[in-house]
């Protein structure tokens, strides 16, 4: 996101929630409508599986990942679509940054921004892209 012009880093800031989180503060369900984009500031999250036993760790992110955003493109990019994915806080305290899906539509310069940012730069998938659009 540090390739965002300064603008558009304001303006993501502004439209932003920071949060504190827990251990195992859901932030995303597998089926559920994507409120928003989870940016991880500090700490770790995780994708958990669930299929018949105890939930797995099957990806996670850490403020020093190279793309921490959260969820979205995680659901879409599963190779194991009969499993049920949840995005979970994952260290003992997290920091997170939610940047609403509404107000990213509101601000069309900062969607297209962004989307540039996932489709070209960072290769992430067309689904996470495609739901910033207005």
């Amino acid at each position: 996101l540090r390739m965002l012009p300064s603008p558009l880093l304001v303006l993501l800031d502004a439209i932003s929630t920071y949060k504190v989180l827990a251990r195992g503060t859901i932030l995303q369900q597998q089926g559920q409508p994507l409120a928003g984009l989870h940016i991880l500031l500090h700490g770790e999250a995780g994708l958990f599986e669930s299929r018949d036993g105890p939930p797995r760790l099957v990806r996670c992110w850490t403020e020093r990942s190279s793309f921490p955003v959260i969820g979205a493109d995680a659901y879409i990019s599963s190779s194991r679509p009969t499993a049920l994915q949840t995005a979970a806080t994952h260290a003992r305290c997290s920091q997170v940054m939610l940047v609403p899906l509404r107000e990213l539509r509101r601000h069309t310069e900062l969607a297209q921004a962004l989307r540039y940012l996932f489709d070209r730069e960072l290769q992430i998938p067309q689904g996470l892209a495609a739901r910033l659009a207005p």
